[in-house]
This record gives C-alpha cells, sequence and structure tokens, in this order.
C-alpha cells in the first residue's frame, strides 16, 4: 500500500514536466529511490522434506529412492520415493504456493468434501497439529494427508496406507515450516 502511496505522489509531482519518468529515475528523483519489488517467494523442494534415511526408517524399505516428479506448473513441486524392492510401493509429497487459508482443520475438511467423489467418504479434519489439515481416502493408491499454511503454501503427503501416511506428514510438515519465512 506504502509503495501506490509512494507512486501516487510521484506521479503528481510529475505532472506538467516533459521528463519521462526513466529519465527521472536517472536523475535520482524519488521515483528511483523507490523500493525494489519483492523477491519471488520460493517454491520449497518436495524431495528435500524428507531424507532417504527417514523415509527408510518409517516405511522399513531398504532403498528408497527419490525421484522429482514434473508436476508441469512453475508453483508446484513433487517428489517420489519408490521402493527399490517393491516399485509399485511409494511415497509422493507435493508442495504447491498460492493455496487459500482455512480457519481451522474443519472448515477445510467440509471445503474439500469429497473432491467432487474422487474421494471415498468426506474429508476428516485433523486438529493434532498446529495448522489446519485434512485426511482424504482415495482408495487403496492415495491415502493422503493435506496441510495449508499461512504462508500460502499447501503440502500433501500420500501413499497407499493411511498408517504410513500419518507417520510420514508430521516430520515433512515440520520441514516445510522450517524452510519457510515467518508471517
Amino acid at each position: 500500500m506504502r509503495r501506490y502511496a509512494v507512486l501516487l505522489v510521484v506521479l503528481l509531482a510529475a505532472c506538467g514536466k516533459s521528463e519521462a519518468p526513466a529519465d527521472a529515475a536517472k536523475k535520482g528523483t524519488a521515483a528511483a529511490q523507490m523500493p525494489p519489488e519483492p523477491k519471488a517467494f520460493p517454491k520449497p523442494d518436495a524431495c528435500s522434506l524428507l531424507s532417504v534415511e527417514t523415509v527408510a526408517s518409517i516405511t522399513g524399505w531398504k532403498a528408497p529412492t527419490p525421484k522429482p516428479v514434473d508436476a508441469g506448473a512453475d508453483y508446484i513441486s513433487s517428489c517420489m520415493y519408490v521402493d527399490a524392492a517393491q516399485p509399485t510401493r511409494f511415497v509422493k509429497i507435493t508442495v504447491s504456493l498460492g493455496s487459500a487459508i482455512p480457519k481451522n482443520s474443519e472448515d477445510y475438511a467440509k471445503t474439500v468434501g469429497d473432491r467432487s467423489g474422487t474421494l471415498l467418504k468426506p474429508a476428516t479434519p485433523i486438529n493434532t497439529l498446529v495448522v489446519p489439515v485434512i485426511e482424504m481416502d482415495g482408495g487403496p493408491d492415495f491415502q493422503a494427508m493435506q496441510a495449508r499454511l499461512e504462508q500460502f503454501v499447501e503440502l500433501t503427503v500420500f501413499t497407499q496406507s493411511m498408517d504410513l501416511t500419518r507417520s510420514l506428514f508430521p516430520p515433512a510438515l515440520v520441514a516445510l515450516r522450517a524452510k519457510l519465512p515467518d508471517v
């Protein structure tokens, strides 16, 4: 808001002058002293949220392999850990930017509902974590937990087992929160 007020003052002061804005900036006027644009919010790397050792310890897999997944959008980072011994077993972590922030887990669950019929039952609110969190049952290959954080970031962890998802989600959430700036 302050930036717009400064810009308005500069524009009003420049009225009637023949100087172009670029020329005014070169001469050191107020327009040249405006604060720089804020840097883009860094997208967290989903593969950095859980170490191979953490995934191996929680899953019992001997050699889980993390692989970045191209989500096709700059605002999404995804990572898939695959069990080398049984490639059909996986852990997927996705971080996306720009999500709406629900008031609490109950409102979040109501908003998601059954995701237009893609979930076997409506999302379940989880109130034991410090941010709004839900669980989603999408069938055997989609047992997910999802959180939305104040920084407009969404974290989703899903596996083939809700017990496994429940074990992996908290350390991923802690790691993500540590990487984000305070709001």
